[in-house]
Order: C-alpha cells, then structure tokens, then sequence
C-alpha cells in the first residue's frame, strides 16, 4: 500500500471542532481557496492532515491534543534524560499507573526524531541533558505549531530550580530525586487544565 493510500483525512465536522470555528466558516474557507479539500464519490468534503496541520500553523491556530493523538486514547509521554536509571523508573511507574504510551529518548537529537514521528501529550525531559540541550530541545517545542501545546516537565537538581530560562520554558519545575507520585500528579493536572 502506498503512503498516499494511507493519507490521514478529516471531515470538515471535524475539522471545524479541531480549529474551534463553524462547519459553514470551514466551508466557505473551501470554497475560497484558502484551504485544500477533496470530495469523496458521495459528494463529502475531505481535508487531508497536512492541509490542517499548514492551515493552523499559518493561520496560528492551536490544535488540540487530540488532533494528535489519532484514534488512541492513551496519553503519550515522551521521556528525555541520558540517566538511564531515572527514565527507566519513571517509564515503568507511570506504565504501571495508567493509559500512557511512553517513548525514551536518551538525547535532544533522539528526542526530536521520537517527537516527531507521533506527538506526544506530555514530555519530561531534564533541561541539562546533553549540557543544556533539553532546555533548547523545550524552546523548539514551543515554536512548533504542532507540539506548541505539549506539557513541558522539567526534571532537574536543584541549582535549575533558580534559573529563569528553565521555569520559561517548562510548565513544571520538578527537582531531582523527584516523588514519582508527585509526577503523576503535575501529568494528571496539566493535562486536566488543557
């Protein structure tokens, strides 16, 4: 099967709920150009992803989690620490606790590569993996339209706790040992406040 063949599409029903405006605005939207759709041999309209993906990011327009997450309702969760130990515990509490899908990346580098292949809901990442560059890794994230909503932990030792940068660009501060269960519980919360 080809890649065209698996081309993710959306209804303009859909799409209308993703971008928060009106069935009838994504319509006339079509109708003037402005965004690409096809229509199936029953006369339906269809906006391939990529389409709503170019649409939002020029039109800044956030989408949503679940524009992400597909047909799966578990959480993904990106991990990003070169401590094997701490994201191998982390990764088999959080299993152990709930619906996640959760991936390891144990660089910056890896971290965009896993990222970038299916969004997460949440990463936790340590702002001084690879010398400072989780902390890039977070301010890249957030100039992604498509991440740009991603819950940003940081877990970190307690000289980070101070640094401005580090606090601007993670939703949460967590320092290192860090309370599994008090992890959880920032998870829990961001996601609820989304």
């Amino acid at each position: 099967m080809s890649d065209d063949a698996r081309e993710v599409v959306y209804t303009t029903h859909q799409v209308a709920g993703f971008l928060g405006v009106s069935v009838p605005t994504i319509v006339n939207w079509i109708e003037a150009g402005r965004m690409r759709a096809h229509r199936t041999p029953g006369g339906h309209r269809r906006i391939p992803q990529d389409e709503v993906v170019a649409f939002a990011a020029e039109h800044e327009f956030p989408l949503p989690r679940r524009f992400w997450r597909g047909n799966s309702d578990a959480t993904r969760i990106v991990i990003v620490d070169d401590d094997e130990h701490f994201a191998d515990t982390v990764r088999d509490y959080l299993a152990a606790k709930g619906s996640y899908e959760i991936a390891i990346a144990r660089t910056p580098f890896e971290a965009g590569y896993v990222i970038g292949r299916r969004p997460p809901d949440v990463v936790v990442c340590d702002p001084r993996v690879a010398r400072l560059d989780g902390l890039a890794l977070a301010r890249w994230l957030r100039r992604q339209p498509e991440v740009r909503g991603v819950v940003l932990v940081a877990c970190t030792m307690l000289d980070d706790l101070v640094e401005p940068t580090v606090a601007e660009a993670f939703d949460e501060v967590m320092q290192k040992p860090i309370r599994l269960q008090g992890l959880l519980e920032v998870i829990e919360r961001q996601l609820k406040d989304d």
